[in-house]
């Protein structure tokens, strides 16, 4: 492992240290499992904490991990062909609307687009919470 010369590192003793850390994390998941490795994450995420390095570890970017894996996850409550049938109707109105507006020549009109982003809202919002 290379010390002190983490900007002159040559590309192949970073990619032979990246080897060496996956191996190793392969040995503690088959000693430990999933708990050990997660231990070993939190700690070295806690280190670069402690350093003030920032870590982004794959595509996540925010502190929020679901904690439900996909395989144990319900089943969508609702009708999802349903459920976008009557979101599309609801933009088609809104659509219509917008251009009655502004064919009538009284200056109302709207960003559908606007619409569009509050329309899966409400129908999130009535056909799921506000029951």
């Amino acid at each position: 492992m290379q010390t002190g010369e983490p900007a002159g590192a040559a590309p192949a003793d970073i990619e032979l240290d990246k080897l060496e850390w996956r191996e190793a994390l392969e040995d503690i998941l088959a000693c430990y499992g999933t708990q050990g490795v997660q231990e070993i994450l939190a700690s070295l995420g806690n280190w670069c904490a402690e350093q003030q390095l920032p870590v982004r570890v794959g595509n996540v970017s925010t502190p929020y991990l679901n904690s439900i894996p996909i395989s144990q996850q319900a089943d969508y409550p609702g009708d999802l062909e349903l459920e976008q049938r009557l979101e599309n109707i609801l933009r088609w109105n809104a659509m219509a609307m917008v251009l009655q507006g502004q064919d009538a020549g009284t200056g109302v009109g709207g960003h559908i687009a606007t619409y569009a982003s509050a329309a899966t809202l409400m129908e999130v919002g009535f056909n799921h919470f506000f029951r």
